[in-house]
């Protein structure tokens, strides 16, 4: 009954851990426009508050006495109360931080103690029943904590998000908690009346078993190494797929279940097997498209292989019990180094995906001293071995820095990266393009003298350029609002009587349209900016100007592949509402590889009683005109008739072939938009 005990309340600790983490991302999206940088910082946070709890943990097993112990921890529960009902702490002066930084320092204020708290559950609880009771293989708990912490982030994007709200969320979350206090509070009761003398002959053997330095490092870079290879590779899908929580619980989830795998009992890590399998899928990395579900799938299978490396080294070096404290402190330690480089290192000094880049080929050198332990230990080591794998990686290496310099590199203009991704100027024949990670978000013909003729996404002949046709038919004198800036191709509209203005969240953006395209200064109307998320910029607008009584909206900011999703919330429509005119009109940018947003588009309009046009155009090559999907929502009758009389497909469409589904800020899931087949 006291193993069950103890196992049930280290799974609801692990469970609440990875519950909280993308309940916590998802509120803070919107505060910083839905960039995917919240979800990988998230994720350096809740590293920080791993090894805090472990480190606590570590230094709480060093007292000799069961009782200080007790004491000691039953004070930090009661603590953790004065966190409870979950509340993000935020303000102006953090908002106006460097963004990462603000993302920590909101987690910092809001959830640390009981997010340390229950850090600390796992190893703890495993030194406590170590001390109640004689076992060999502790470490099967581990693989208890990590298969709480998988169910805890499934369970997320496919019910708690679907069905519940952010404040039932929050609210729930609290009561687990609760329930999470009781079952510590028993072992904890348990633990000091029951817990077992350390013998002194015990305690000497265990200083001549001690763990070496080395090891210790060994353990450091396993550590290290898989956590940078899962956020490297979350950022690289979340800034060029969607960022949205289920593709974060996919990939964390992938790293859960390596763990699971490798420390529960009479697992047998095989380094051959799985380091060909690492080498396998970095073959097929080399060779796959750089795009599409097919690209995913790969990454996601380059990342469980990397962790079985990773976590399967870690689990053939742990020690014996007494010193899993220390191992759970270094394990926690070298993610946190981990996050750090992936988070906030290479931001600063590279300005490519090299934090993946050398995070693979980290793993790769892994493997092959791997290889070169178990030919060791059956005396089957040769010299042509250790070349095979020596050649393997240097072939790695020079291949990805082939790849960057000759082949990506090609006739780039300039390359920036910063936490909302990676941005590229690059020419082509007769092209110039804004490339935002793997996604093109603009491009300009630099062998026309007439730099006023939109394209791409926003031509004449998409659903955009008809829109903009018809409100400048209308009037003489036009008002437009553009949420997205890429390379102000919109601007090329504007007449000299009309006024355009944009928000943009990342000023790197600015900088590359004004500086390296000509769409703003080519322009004849009026154009003005505003660097701040457009939703609140929007708000703030309201409160303190008013409306701005624009005739047209566009709503063109994406976040990977995707429009971030509150911008598409029942309160992100109400709030275009107050800024538009009477007959106003909303022109949402849908185009998108993975998500199919009509439905949300259309319960939008439904929303606000205006009517619903999805415009579809073909691509033309001669005037570098791309696909594009545009929903438009409006309350013009005369729009209709329009449109009717305009050569684009797919008007509209009868309410019976698409079902609406609104969101609000509170509650909205990706899950029943998803067109995975479409995207393959």
């Amino acid at each position: 009954m006291l193993q069950l005990i103890f196992a049930l309340t280290i799974f609801c600790s692990a469970f609440l851990i990875f519950l909280v983490q993308p309940t916590l991302a998802k509120i803070m999206l919107p505060i910083f426009g839905g960039s995917a940088f919240v979800w990988v910082t998230s994720v350096l946070f809740f590293q920080f508050g791993l090894l805090a709890g472990y480190v606590y943990a570590y230094l709480l097993c060093k007292l000799q006495s069961r009782w200080y112990q007790g004491v000691i921890h039953f004070f930090c529960i009661t603590l953790s109360f004065c966190f409870i009902p979950l509340q993000l702490y935020t303000s102006n002066t953090l908002t106006s931080l460097w963004p990462p930084l603000s993302v920590l320092v909101m987690l910092m204020g809001s959830i640390f103690v009981p997010f340390a708290l229950l850090s600390a559950s796992t190893p703890l609880l495993q030194h406590w029943y170590c001390r109640i009771r004689e076992v060999e293989f502790p470490y099967y708990y581990y693989a208890i904590s990590n298969a709480g912490s998988l169910l805890g982030l499934l369970v997320y994007p496919f019910a708690i998000e679907y069905f519940l709200g952010v404040r039932l969320q929050t609210s729930m979350w609290g009561m687990l908690f609760l329930i999470y206090i009781v079952l510590l509070v028993i072992c904890l009761i348990s633990y000091t009346l029951k817990a077992r003398k350390v013998n002194v002959d015990t305690e000497a053997a265990s200083r001549v078993a001690k763990p070496l330095n080395k090891r210790k490092l060994t353990w450091l870079a396993l550590s290290f190494s898989s956590c940078a290879l899962l956020l490297s590779i979350t950022q690289y899908l979340s800034q060029n797929v969607i960022n949205l929580p289920l593709l974060w619980v996919i990939t964390l989830a992938l790293y859960l279940t390596t763990f699971i795998i490798t420390f529960r009992k009479g697992f047998q890590y095989n380094p051959v097997f799985w380091g060909s399998c690492w080498l396998l899928s970095l073959l097929v990395l080399v060779f796959i498209p750089a795009s599409g579900l097919g690209m995913v799938i790969v990454l996601l299978a380059l990342l469980y292989c990397g962790c079985m490396v990773c976590h399967g080294g870690l689990v053939i070096s742990a020690p014996k019990s007494q010193y899993l404290t220390e191992f759970y402190l270094s394990v926690a330690f070298g993610g946190v180094l981990g996050g750090v480089f992936t988070n906030l290192v290479s931001l600063m000094i590279f300005n490519d995906w090299w934090d993946f880049y050398l995070t693979i080929l980290a793993i790769t050198v892994i493997v092959a001293r791997q290889y070169v332990i178990m030919t060791q230990s059956r005396e089957e080591c040769t010299d042509t071995g250790i070349m095979s794998y020596s050649k393997t990686i240097g072939i790695v290496l020079l291949g990805m820095i082939l790849y960057q310099v000759y082949i990506v590199g090609r006739n780039q203009v300039v390359q920036v990266r910063n936490p909302y991704g990676l941005i590229k100027v690059v020419d082509t024949n007769k092209t110039r393009v804004l490339i935002h990670g793997r996604i093109l978000h603009g491009v300009e013909n630099t062998k026309v003298k007439q730099k006023r003729i939109p394209t791409a996404y926003f031509s004449t002949s998409t659903g955009l350029g008809v829109v903009i046709k018809y409100a400048q038919e209308k009037s003489d004198r036009i008002s437009t609002g553009v949420i997205g800036l890429g390379i102000g191709t919109v601007a090329a509209y504007l007449r000299k009587e009309d006024r355009m203005h944009f928000y943009e969240i990342d000023s790197d953006i600015i900088k590359i349209a004004k500086r390296y395209f000509h769409y703003l200064s080519s322009s004849l109307g009026q154009v003005d900016m505003t660097l701040k998320d457009g939703r609140l910029a929007l708000e703030q607008e309201w409160e303190t100007t008013g409306s701005q009584d624009y005739d047209l909206l566009i709503v063109d900011a994406f976040s990977g592949d995707s429009i971030p999703f509150h911008l598409l919330t029942e309160e992100a429509v109400l709030l275009y509402q107050k800024h538009l005119k009477q007959n106003g009109i909303i022109a949402f940018h849908v185009t998108n590889t993975y998500v199919n947003l009509e439905a949300v588009t259309l319960a939008l309009a439904e929303r606000i009683g205006a009517q619903h046009f999805y415009l579809v155009n073909k691509p033309d090559v001669q005037t570098d005109t791309l696909e594009s999907h545009w929903a438009i929502l409006s309350h013009d009758v005369g729009l209709a008739h329009w449109l009717a009389t305009q050569p684009i497909g797919d008007q509209t469409r009868a309410q019976t072939e698409v079902k609406p589904i609104l969101w609000t800020d509170a509650k909205n899931s990706i899950l029943p938009l998803l067109k995975l087949w479409e995207s393959l």
